[in-house]
Formats: C-alpha cells, structure tokens, sequence
C-alpha cells in the first residue's frame, strides 16, 4: 500500500507540475497576443486619424473614420484588459490610476454602443481608477443591457458626492 500511495503522489505532483507549465504558457501566449496586436492598431489608428484629416469637410468620410479611429482605440483597450486578466491569473496585476468622469465615460460608451441610451449625471461623479479597466466594465454591463432589451429601454444613472460614485444601470431585458 506504502509503494502505491507513493506512486500516486508522484503521479498526481507531475500532473500539477504539468497544470502549472501549460497556464504558464497560457499566460506568455496572452501576453505575446497582446503585444504582437499593438503595432497593426497602431498603424491603423494612425493612417485613420489621418484619412480623418484629410475629409474633414466631408461628413460622411468624417464620420467613418472617427469609427475607425475609435474601434482601434477600443481594441487596444481590449488588449489592455487582456493583459491585466493575465497578470490577475499571475497575482502581478498593477493598477494604473487616474481620474475619471463617470459621466462622460458613461456617455461615451453608451453613444458608441447604441444612440438611444439615455444617460443622465447628478452631483460630483468625478473619481479615480484604472480607466481602462472600468472603461471595460461599463461597456460589458451596458452592451448586456442593450443585448437583452432595446436601447431605448436602457438608462444610465450616474450620482455622485464627496466619496461615493453610484451607477444605475436600467434596462427591460
């Protein structure tokens, strides 16, 4: 019995070695992904922002590559947010603080996601936190609330005092 038990506990300790090296290499993978998708956004972003320059004078041309601008904008966001899930897995997440508007950022989403949600601000809905990754969890709760009702049905609430930012997010879904 002491032989088989010993067996075992070597063969379930090659098995956690084997875990730990694949969500290693997992975790590199992510990392690798995320860099490697930077340089074309970037390319992107920048030879929009131009074309955005350049037809300025013509609405629709305007309006297209402001999407444009803003679509790469958001995927190096993601990438953003890829790389801090990976280093939360790592335990080496840093947070990058600065300080946001809740209610401009609120509105920004909501524009980007659907025009017909209503965003309404009360009070100082100023505050400090890692922009990317609340701007990440916003457009997750409100592209939720627009997929399981109509824009029209979704509100946002945003109050605000001293030290408190509340958000309501409404919707009929």
């Amino acid at each position: 019995a002491a032989s088989r038990n010993a067996a075992l506990f070597d063969e379930v300790h090659q098995q956690r070695a084997a875990v730990l090296e694949l969500s290693r290499m997992k975790g590199d993978l992510i990392t690798m992904l995320a860099h490697d998708l930077n340089n074309p956004l970037t390319a992107i972003r920048g030879f929009a922002e131009y074309l955005a320059e350049e037809h300025a004078g013509n609405s629709d041309d305007a309006l297209a590559t402001t999407a444009i601008v803003r679509a790469t904008e958001r995927l190096v966001d993601l990438g953003k947010e890829t790389l801090a899930l990976a280093r939360l897995e790592d335990n080496a997440l840093v947070l990058t603080r600065s300080p946001i508007d809740y209610g401009t950022l609120l509105a920004r989403i909501a524009a980007e996601l659907a025009p017909g949600i209503a965003v309404a601000a009360e009070g100082d809905v100023y505050g400090t936190g890692d922009a990317v990754l609340i701007h990440g969890l916003f457009e997750n709760v409100l592209r939720n609330a627009v997929k399981y009702s109509s824009p029209e049905a979704v509100s946002v609430r945003v109050r605000g005092d001293d030290s408190t930012v509340a958000v309501e997010v409404e919707d009929r879904g």
